[in-house]
């Protein structure tokens, strides 16, 4: 995959990351429309150019969904129990959303492509670490106490440091999936709209 549409969904995961002065930044939810179905170059692949434009599809969705979850939240509030149940509500809306992602992607089958199937288990496998990543920082935001101010700051800023060195790995293994798959990412209109694309930086 192109270089430049590897660091646009890098740019998406750290949307969900970006931080206020206090605490981070993101909430709410809303359903992620799902990708365009491909014409099949056979019974059991995709021709490589649908296969691409169909991931970029689904990839421009999610990043809506988490633009459209981070505007909705808040975090400027001495409530900690409602700051806490934003973020919660937040992740739990963008783990939503990474599921459909991954079924998104996970339809479309494996590229017409001669290492087609190890491409797309690997663009798979990288979705699927953001969603167990994303689970893992919900359940512990979950558990968290809102019965010392201090305690509360130190313990999320210490998670949301943690979401955004897991993040900062996103996307590597995307760099080894081939350089007909490369080319087909180039080519697709569908990547090209993700490339550039706006989100917030994280800032501790």
């Amino acid at each position: 995959m192109p270089k430049a549409i590897r660091i646009a969904l890098v740019a998406v995961a750290f949307v969900a990351a970006a931080c206020s002065s206090d605490s981070s930044s993101p909430s709410g939810t809303s359903p992620t429309p799902s990708a365009a179905a491909p014409t099949s170059a056979s019974a059991s692949t995709t021709p490589v150019a649908d296969y691409a434009a169909g991931v970029c599809t689904a990839i421009s969705s999610f990043r809506t969904d988490v633009q459209q979850e981070q505007s909705s939240f808040d975090p400027n509030t001495s409530d900690l129990s409602a700051l806490k149940k934003s973020w919660v509500t937040f992740l739990s809306g963008m783990q939503k959303s990474v599921q459909t992602l991954v079924a998104d992607i996970d339809a479309l089958g494996t590229p017409d492509v001669s290492n087609g199937q190890e491409a797309a288990a690997t663009i798979k496998a990288d979705f699927e670490k953001l969603q167990h990543d994303i689970q893992t920082l919900r359940d512990k935001s979950g558990s968290l106490s809102t019965n010392d101010a201090a305690t509360f700051v130190s313990s999320f800023q210490t998670m949301i440091k943690q979401f955004q060195t897991d993040m900062a790995g996103f996307g590597q293994d995307l760099q080894t999936i081939g350089a007909s798959m490369d080319t087909a990412f180039a080519n697709a209109s569908e990547c090209k709209g993700l490339v550039g694309g706006g989100s917030a930086s994280p800032s501790p």
